[in-house]
């Protein structure tokens, strides 16, 4: 009984002390738009969360989100804390607990060794990868998408004793995909964990109406997103690299990184915040041959593990399964790969090492012992290193910088943070640098027109937006006309002050890039009326006063 109620605890204090220090964090990048300015977390119902994709801040620039968990939680949070950054990392430490403790729940059950199960979460509970999906808060939905994983999967083990627990496994398993839509591959794990475990309950009707059940809780998740997001639902990044070969590639290549990360928790190849790994372009590149071989043995022994029906299979088969949905491999994303994509398929790779190095201590050469103390401790070194990167925008952009001096991403994401400081001049230096190593990373462009207007420097809009519609125009061609109206307001204010060359300027680049929208219509046909070229000002003058 002791031992029963020691063991939770310790995997608590390894949980929640490392995190601690988050509680005096602040908010960064994506917190902005999803917690500070998303005013709707304060008067929002269930029903305009679920069904009202607005109350999802930041709904422009991430077109194709429908987590409402996740805004639930926040808007929640913040009728009990208001906007305090206190109160939103002390909810994200209390779920990465509730994680720890649920996977050895379920790691107990499965692994039936307590000492394996253990080990395990005392990885996962300082493990370095998981500090993004812990410290930051907009990955709120990570936490509440493992904790609902874990949860369902625990119900539907315990389901063949008692049926009616596969109804709570059910509801788990809807409130996980509410909250991010990795969990879609708990599906293919319940039917993995099924068919590995030896002591697994017969194919009776029971087992698969809960099938039947979980698959009508994904269609119907898919048809209420499709609901709610419309045409964006489907909306996805374009390939990597512009082709679809690059994009695979590059996308398995990040893949084998990331399942290094589990095992190496530090890479030099990677950048703090997301990969920034070099696309690969070949198949014949090492890191993709390398990538492709870690895959592949995992695969191998999952399957061989299936056929012989062992329950480490499931671990083999776990990181391969539930990586697909953000490997760009299957649907191209805008980001490569990230460190929180990590919280849900670390997990089998983690098993896999903690079986390892306590099977049979005894029998283990000099080698796995030391290995055994090595791996926590190293785990904890690089742990301590990360963390304090996420204390504000400022910390987490200036390592990312230093560390990757000409990454456009890097560059921008310290331009908005000194930005927000009120550093005006340091942010416009930093977005300048952005756009000459990357002349195709529009971020830089639409930032450095935002931080123009600040500085009420109308002259640096004008340079920065013709810089824009111009790299659009010759790199991107079928962009140029959707990046052209976004400088539509650099055009009004030009014409608000009479800056009569500038304005002409910029309205023939937009007209070139194919800008037709009634606003720009007006505003150009103001511009060429008051440089004395009214016979051209005519047809914009038409096509303005159609739109009234």
């Amino acid at each position: 009984m002791r031992r029963a109620l020691t063991l939770p605890a310790i995997l608590l204090v390894f949980a929640v002390i490392p995190y601690l220090p988050t509680l005096w964090f602040g908010f960064v990048y994506d917190d902005i738009p999803f917690i500070v300015r998303n005013h709707r977390l304060e008067t929002a119902t269930i029903g305009e969360i679920l069904l009202d994709r607005t109350t999802i801040a930041g709904a422009e620039s991430y077109p194709g989100t429908y987590r409402p968990l996740r805004t639930f939680a926040f808007a929640l949070d913040t009728r009990l804390a208001g906007k305090a950054p206190w109160f939103f990392h002390a909810a994200n430490v209390f779920l990465h607990a509730l994680a720890t403790l649920l996977l050895f729940v379920l790691l107990r059950r499965l692994l039936r060794t307590e000492d394996a199960a253990f080990y395990a979460c005392i990885l996962f509970a300082i493990h370095p990868a998981a500090i993004e999906a812990v410290a930051w808060c907009s990955s709120r939905d990570n936490g509440l998408m493992l904790v609902f994983f874990l949860g369902a999967l625990i119900l539907h083990r315990a389901s063949r004793e008692r049926s009616l627990l596969g109804i709570g496994a059910v509801v788990c398993f809807a409130l996980s995909l509410l909250a991010k839509e990795m969990a879609a591959t708990f599906p293919a794990i319940v039917l993995l964990h099924d068919r590995s475990d030896r002591e697994r309950a017969p194919l009776g009707r029971r087992r698969l109406v809960l099938y039947a059940a979980y698959a009508a809780t994904l269609i119907g998740y898919l048809a209420l997103r499709a609901h709610v997001l419309g045409d964006q639902a489907m909306q996805r990044h374009e390939p990597w690299g512009g082709s679809w070969t690059t994009s695979i590639l590059s996308g398995v290549t990040a893949c084998g990184e990331a399942l290094e990360r589990c095992f190496i928790p530090v890479s030099p190849r990677v950048f703090t915040f997301d990969y920034q790994l070099p696309l690969t372009t070949s198949p014949l590149h090492f890191w993709f041959l390398w990538s492709v071989g870690m895959l592949s043995c995992f695969v191998f022994l999952g399957v061989i593990g299936l056929v012989k029906r062992l329950p480490l299979a499931l671990f083999f088969l776990w990181f391969p399964i539930t990586i697909l949905p953000v490997a760009n491999v299957i649907y191209p994303i805008n980001i490569l790969f990230a460190d929180r994509f990590l919280y849900l398929p670390a997990i089998g790779p983690i098993v896999l090492v903690s079986v390892l190095f306590t099977h049979r201590p005894e029998r283990q050469s000099r080698t796995l012992r030391v290995l055994r103390v090595a791996m926590p401790l190293l785990f904890g070194v690089a742990f301590a290193l990360v963390l304090p990167a996420w204390r504000n925008s400022e910390t987490l952009w200036s390592r990312a910088v230093a560390s990757f001096p000409e990454n456009p991403r890097a560059l921008t994401g310290l331009a908005a943070a000194r930005r927000d400081e009120g550093a005006l001049e340091s942010a416009r230096e930093l977005l300048a640098h952005a756009r000459r190593s990357e002349p195709t990373y529009w971020q830089a462009y639409q930032d450095g027109i935002a931080v123009a207007a600040l500085s009420h420097d109308d002259g640096d809009a004008w340079r920065i937006a013709s810089e824009w519609v111009n790299a659009a125009i010759g790199n991107r061609p079928a962009e140029s006309a959707e990046i052209a109206e976004k400088c539509v307001p650099v055009l009004r204010t030009l014409v608000e002050k009479g800056r009569a060359k500038e304005a002409l300027s910029l309205g023939r680049l937009l007209e070139r890039a194919g800008t037709t929208s009634r606003d720009f219509a007006c505003l150009y046909a103001v511009t060429l009326e008051a440089s004395d070229l009214a016979d051209e000002a005519k047809p914009w003058r038409r096509r303005c006063d159609v739109g009234r």
